[in-house]
């Protein structure tokens, strides 16, 4: 028996082991992945812990169903329960490095952040060409202002393989709280090159325009933002804040003689 889990990208957090896929066929099994996929995650976690009763597993395969139920847990808010449960697919096998960085990311999630690197870096110890490790390590490290290990980890990450906009745009996050504008508008910038339909470094690029005093290109970043999050409730605070901050700055200027 093989099981895999799929890791995903996710934009402007951190990078979170997703959902498992085919693995065994049985029944439960069956209906377990079924389940999660159609969200109704408390069956498939029910079906998961009969599956570790009523089929015959070595420990590899118990370690990816208690996986498996932690990323259930995720997804039903309940990280305490998907802690539990990734200690446990450790210890019962410590070498996967993908249930290291799932259980980083939980932590990561929790704010607990150095506890997700320490976890990260297990599993780079055991993967040392692990992207999604390196990319999550440099996000967590930028919360928490660790800035010089954040941007190694990106330049890491980004040697690995083909940069996903996520990585410039995390880059830029990292420069900017380094102070340095310039820098985080050009990954900003590279993060939109990448993706034109990414909508988050449009709206931390229009931050940094703000900053620069240069407020029609803010307000269009801003505006591009709203266009690709509809419904994001940050997306027409942005506009409004803007538009104010450009109409008090037109009064307030002084009459040409």
């Amino acid at each position: 028996m093989k099981f895999k889990v799929i890791i995903s990208i996710l934009t402007m957090v951190f990078a979170l082991a997703a959902a498992p896929v085919w693995a065994l066929d049985t029944p439960d099994l069956r209906a377990a992945y079924k389940a999660f996929g159609n969200e109704d995650y408390a069956t498939a976690v029910s079906l998961w812990e009969k599956s570790l009763v009523g089929t015959a597993m070595n420990d590899k395969d118990k370690s990816q169903i208690h996986l498996n139920i932690g990323l259930a847990y995720v997804r039903m808010g309940k990280p305490e329960s998907a802690l539990r449960h990734m200690d446990i697919a450790i210890g019962f096998n410590s070498d996967n490095p993908e249930i290291h960085v799932a259980k980083a990311d939980v932590l990561s999630m929790q704010g607990k952040l150095s506890q997700a690197i320490l976890e990260y870096t297990n599993a780079i110890a055991l993967d040392v060409d692990f992207y999604g490790a390196y990319l999550n390590r440099a996000i967590a490290y930028s919360k928490a202002k660790s800035l010089p290990a954040a941007l190694a980890d990106f330049d890491k990450a980004l040697q690995l393989g083909a940069p996903p906009p996520q990585v410039y745009n995390s880059r830029g996050n990292a420069y900017e709280v380094m102070g340095d504008l310039n820098k985080a508008m050009d990954q900003f910038t590279r993060s939109i090159e990448l993706n034109p339909d990414y909508p988050s470094p449009y709206f931390n690029r229009s931050r940094i325009y703000e900053r620069m005093n240069k407020l029609p290109e803010a307000l269009a970043d801003a505006q591009s933002f709203a266009r690709l999050a509809k419904g994001h409730p940050w997306a027409a605070m942005r506009i409004d804040q803007l538009e104010k901050k450009m109409k008090s700055s037109t009064q307030s200027a002084p009459a040409a003689n």
